[in-house]
């Protein structure tokens, strides 16, 4: 399995400074009573917190969604994750096929 062993884990992200995470960097966020919701291009504010669901493309801010902070029990950090995570080894792959194709 090529995705196996690739380094993703999470972390408290315990006082997040305001303003916006880099846009592939994702978060977990807990909100009281509801399940927890996973989004990337987040953003911070004094009074709370929004990003666009992971599932969901970037580009897409009208899809972008918040949460009052006040409403959030706890937030962690995935690292590893996303472009720079998920794709770590297509360079090294596509040179090894590269490779083949010429011989």
């Amino acid at each position: 399995m090529l995705g196996a062993g690739c380094g993703v884990s999470e972390h408290p992200l315990l006082a997040p400074e305001l303003g916006a995470l880099p846009p592939a960097e994702q978060v977990i966020l807990y909100p009281k009573d509801r399940a927890p919701v996973r989004w990337h291009a987040v953003v911070f504010r004094p009074d709370s917190v929004s990003g666009i669901p992971s599932q969901l493309p970037l580009p897409c801010d009208r899809c972008r969604i918040g949460l009052a902070r006040a409403d959030v029990d706890s937030i962690r950090q995935i690292t590893g994750a996303g472009v720079k995570g998920a794709l770590w080894w297509a360079v090294p792959l596509g040179v090894i096929l590269a490779m083949m194709a010429g011989h």
